[in-house]
C-alpha cells in the first residue's frame, strides 16, 4: 500500500547505551497498539550506540512495518557549546544528553509537522493516532500535568517546585499556577512546524545558559519556553497518558489540577505507563507496579529472550491486584485469577477459564462471512499456484515452506466463526484477526505476481562456483562484475549466487548465472557452506564479523582479510568486498539486467528526472526542504520529476510524480531506466542507476568515520556523464547547496 505523509505518526525517543532494551520494548508497545491504518515513524536520538545495537533496534520492523531513523547525537553536541556547566553536578556529555529531546525542535526533517516524544521507560497501551489526528495546527504542544509536584507545591511552596517561585521565567506560574501549570516532559505531542517558526530551540538554549542548576533539567526548560511563554497554545491531556508507576498521586492530599475521578481512572486504566522511578522492571522485581505490563511487551519485542528479574523473597502466599485483574498464588502456583475485560468477567481456577459467552452480533456474522469467503478464495489461489510451481520446476523447495505456512494459516481461519464470537468483546484480538487476513492477502497477491517467472533453487553441481553475498541491495548491485570475473577464472563451471529471498528478483535475469540459491536465515547459508563438497568453489564477499539484519546475525568469513566496518569504504564497494574473497576484480561498472515482466506506473511522463530522496540512514540524506526547492526550480523550467523509493516525500508539487512503494524492485529499476537523469543520495537506487548507465548526480558527505568516500565503480566513479557532489569537508550531505545540484543537473541535461 502506498504511504503518504498523512499516513505516518511520528515519534522521538532518546537514550544512551543503557536504554537500548527499554527503547525497543517501548517501541514494541506503540506498534502493537497503533491503528492498523497508520504507519509509525521513529526518530531515535542515541549516544554511545554500537552498530549491532542499531541493527537490533531495527528488528522491531518484524513486529509491524514501520520506519526507523537512528540519529547519533555526537555530531550535535556542538550546538550546546558555550554553556557554563560549573553549577551542574553531572559530567559534560551526560549534562548535554539530558537536553537531546530539545533537538526535536531543531533537526527533524522539514516534512515532519508534528511528533510525539516518549521517554524510553514508557509503555503505551493506547492508539496514539487518536490524539495525533485531533491535535489543532495552531497549538504548540499537548502535555500531561505533573500532578504530584503541583499538589505538593500547592501545600508547601518550599517543596515540590520551589524554583518556580524564585526564577523570573516562571512569572505566569507564580501569578496563577492553574493557568500555567507545570507539566512532565516524559511524554508530549509537539507541533514541530510551529516550534521552528517560534524559534523554540534557540529560546531553550538561552534558558540553559541562564540556569544550569536545574532541579529537573529538560523539563524546566520546556516548561519555561513552552509552558510559560506560550501557555495559550497548550492542550492539557488526561493524566492516564502519563501514569507514574510507583508514585502517581498522594491520595492523602486534594488534587490540584485534575479531578479525583480523573486520577482514580488513570490509576485503574493507564494509557501510558511511566516507569520513572529507580525501580525499573527490566532491572528488579521488587516494588515495581505493573511489572507484568512491561514484561508483556518485552516478550513481544526483539528482546524476548531477556531474562526476567525474580523476587528475592519467596512467598508462600501472594496476592497481586492490578486494574481488571486479581491473582492469588500459593507456593508460586497460580490458584485463582479474575480478569475483567470489556465488561466480561473471567474467573480462572488452576488455569481453567470460565466466562459468560455472548451471542454473536449482526456485525460479527457479516465479518465472519467476509473472512470465510476471502480465506476460501485464497485457498483456491494457493492450490493453483502450487500446482503451477511444481510444473515449472522439478525442485520447488524455494516455495514449499511458504506454501505450507500459508495453508496452515488458512486452516486456522476455517474456525473463524469461533474466533470472532469468542473475541467480539476484545477489540484488540478482533483487529489482530483482520491484520492476519490482510497480510495473507498481500502475500498471496505477491506469489501470484512473481511465480510465473520464478526459477526455483537448482541442484548444485559438484564443480559449481557459488558467489555469496546475503545483503544489502546496493552491495549486490555494486559487486555484479564478480560474476564475469568468476566466469573468466572458471570458464567451464556453472556460477550461482547465494543471497536472501528478498533479493531473488534482483539477480533472476542475469544471463551469466546458472541460478540463484535463496535463504531465509543466516544459519542456512552457513549450513550449506559446510555441506558443500570441496570441489565447489565458494566466493565469500562478506567481510569478517559484519552484522547482518537478516536474523541479526554475524557473518563469519574465514578469508584472511583486514577489511572491517571502520575501513571498508576506503575503496569502492566492488574493490573492498571482492578483496575480502581474495579476488582481484577489474574495477569496472556493474550491469543491471531488467526483468521482461517489470510493470511501469501508468502516469509516468515521457521525459523526467528520477530522484531518490530518502535513504535507510538519515545521516546520508539531503535536507527535505532543499529537495522541495530543487523540484520547484525544475518545474519552473518545465522539467518533470519522478520520485522512486519506499514512500512519497511530497504531495501536490507541480511536475512531481511519485513512483514509490512499487511491488517489486525490478519495477523501480524499470522507472530508473527510462529517466533522462538520476539525482539521489548514496543508496541502492544510486547503485542501480549506475548499473543501468543512467546519467547521474549523487550527493555525498561525511558518513560514519569516512570524511570523503566513493562507493561506486564505473562511470559514477570516473565522472563520465555523472557528477558526485561532495559536502564541504567534514560535513554531511545535507550541507550541499541547492544551486550546486541544480547547476550540475542542467549541465548534464544539456549534454544528453
Amino acid at each position: 500500500m502506498k504511504n503518504n505523509e498523512k499516513d505516518f505518526v511520528n515519534f522521538v525517543l532518546c537514550g544512551d547505551e543503557n536504554f537500548i532494551i527499554p527503547i525497543g520494548v517501548s517501541i514494541t508497545s506503540v506498534l502493537k497498539n497503533l491503528s492498523k491504518s497508520r504507519k509509525a515513524r521513529f526518530f531515535i536520538f542515541v549516544s554511545n550506540w554500537q552498530e549491532k545495537d542499531i541493527k537490533t533496534i531495527t528488528l522491531v520492523r518484524k513486529i509491524r512495518e514501520c520506519e526507523i531513523n537512528v540519529i547519533p547525537m555526537e555530531e550535535y553536541i556542538s550546538l550546546f557549546d558555550g554553556i557554563n556547566w560549573s553549577e551542574a553536578l553531572l559530567p559534560h556529555f551526560a549534562k548535554v544528553s539530558i537536553f537531546f529531546r530539545l533537538l526535536i525542535f531543531k533537526i527533524l526533517p522539514f516534512n515532519i509537522e508534528k511528533c510525539f516524544y516518549l521517554d524510553g521507560d514508557m509503555i503505551v497501551e493506547e492508539d496514539l493516532s487518536l490524539i495525533y489526528d485531533s491535535f489543532p495546527n495552531d497549538k504548540l504542544a499537548a502535555v500531561v500535568i505533573e500532578e504530584m509536584n503541583m499538589c505538593n507545591n500547592a501545600a508547601d511552596k518550599n517543596s515540590g517546585l520551589p524554583h518556580c517561585h524564585k526564577w523570573p521565567e516562571f512569572e505566569k506560574y507564580r501569578q496563577c499556577p492553574k493557568s500555567a501549570p507545570y507539566f512532565n516532559s516524559g511524554f508530549f505531542l509537539a507541533n514541530v512546524k510551529l516550534s521552528k517558526e517560534l524559534d523554540i530551540f534557540d529560546k531553550a538554549l538561552q534558558v540553559i545558559r541562564a540556569h544550569t542548576s536545574f532541579p529537573f533539567p529538560d523539563q524546566d526548560v520546556l516548561n519555561i519556553v513552552i509552558g510559560q511563554e506560550h501557555n495559550d497554545k497548550i492542550i492539557y491531556l488526561d493524566p492516564s497518558y502519563n501514569y507514574f508507576c510507583d508514585g502517581f498521586h498522594p491520595f492523602s492530599q486534594e488534587p490540584f489540577f485534575y479531578s479525583k475521578e480523573q486520577i482514580i481512572n488513570a490509576k485503574n486504566k493507564p494509557k501510558i505507563y511511566h516507569f520513572s522511578n529507580y525501580n525499573k522492571p527490566w532491572l528488579t522485581y521488587e516494588h515495581v507496579e505493573f511489572f507484568d505490563i512491561w514484561w508483556k511487551y518485552a516478550r513481544l519485542s526483539p528482546f524476548k529472550h531477556l531474562k526476567q528479574p525474580r523476587n528475592k523473597v519467596f512467598k508462600v502466599f501472594s496476592k497481586t491486584k492490578e486494574p481488571h485483574k486479581t491473582v492469588i498464588k500459593i507456593l508460586g502456583i497460580e490458584i485463582f485469577k479474575k480478569k475483567t475485560e470489556n465488561g466480561i468477567k473471567r474467573y480462572y481456577l488452576f488455569g481453567i477459564r470460565v466466562f459468560k459467552k455472548h451471542p454473536p452480533t449482526e456485525d460479527i456474522l457479516k465479518a465472519t462471512k467476509h473472512v470465510n469467503i476471502t480465506a476460501l478464495q485464497n485457498y483456491e489461489k494457493l492450490k493453483n499456484l502450487k500446482i503451477l510451481s511444481e510444473e515449472l520446476s522439478n525442485n520447488s523447495a524455494y516455495f514449499d515452506e511458504l506454501f505450507n505456512k500459508l495453508f496452515n494459516r488458512l486452516d486456522k481461519l476455517n474456525d473463524v466463526d469461533k474466533l470472532l464470537v469468542q473475541n467480539q468483546n476484545n477489540v484488540d484480538k478482533f483487529d489482530k484477526l483482520f491484520d492476519r487476513l490482510d497480510k495473507l492477502n498481500d502475500k498471496v497477491a505477491y506469489i501470484e505476481k512473481i511465480i510465473p517467472h520464478l526459477l526455483f533453487e537448482p541442484k548444485i553441481e559438484d564443480n559449481a562456483v557459488i558467489i555469496s553475498l546475503i545483503e544489502s541491495l546496493g552491495d549486490i548491485v555494486a559487486c555484479e562484475p564478480v560474476i564475469e570475473h568468476a566466469h573468466n577464472l572458471y570458464p567451464d563451471r556453472p556460477v550461482y549466487w547465494l543471497t536472501q529471498t528478498t533479493y531473488y528478483e534482483l539477480l533472476r535475469f542475469h544471463p551469466m548465472l546458472k541460478g540463484i540459491i535463496t535463504i531465509s536465515a543466516i544459519e542456512q547459508a552457513q549450513s550449506l557452506k559446510r555441506r558443500l563438497p570441496k570441489t565447489v568453489k565458494f566466493i565469500d564477499l562478506h567481510f569478517r564479523n559484519r552484522w547482518y539484519l537478516l536474523d541479526s546475525k554475524v557473518i563469519y568469513n574465514d578469508n584472511n582479510s583486514a577489511t572491517t566496518l571502520e575501513n571498508y569504504l576506503h575503496e569502492n564497494l566492488l574493490q573492498a568486498l571482492s578483496k575480502t574473497a581474495g579476488l582481484n576484480v577489474e574495477n569496472k561498472a556493474p550491469k543491471f539486467y531488467l526483468s521482461p515482466f517489470a510493470v511501469l506506473p501508468k502516469n509516468l511522463p515521457q521525459h523526467y528526472i528520477a530522484m531518490h530522496i530518502k535513504s535507510s540512514e538519515i545521516s546520508k540524506d539531503w535536507d527535505i526542504e532543499k529537495w522541495k526547492v530543487l523540484i520547484n526550480k525544475f518545474a519552473q523550467d518545465g522539467i518533470n520529476i519522478v520520485e522512486v523509493g519506499v514512500s512519497a516525500s511530497f504531495d501536490g508539487l507541480k511536475n512531481y510524480t511519485p513512483a514509490t512503494n512499487l511491488p517489486l524492485i525490478q519495477d523501480s529499476a524499470a522507472v530508473l531506466s527510462k529517466a533522462d537523469l538520476f539525482i539521489g543520495i548514496d543508496s541502492s537506487f544510486a547503485h542501480i542507476a549506475n548499473a543501468l548507465n543512467i546519467a547521474g548526480i549523487i550527493l555525498l558527505g561525511k558518513y560514519k568515520n569516512f570524511e570523503k568516500y566513493m562507493p561506486y565503480s564505473g562511470n559514477y566513479q570516473n565522472g563520465v556523464n555523472s557528477k558526485i557532489i561532495y559536502a564541504p569537508k567534514g560535513l554531511p550531505a545535507k550541507d550541499i547547496t541547492v544551486e550546486e545540484v541544480y547547476n550540475a543537473a542542467m549541465d548534464l541535461l544539456k549534454k544528453n
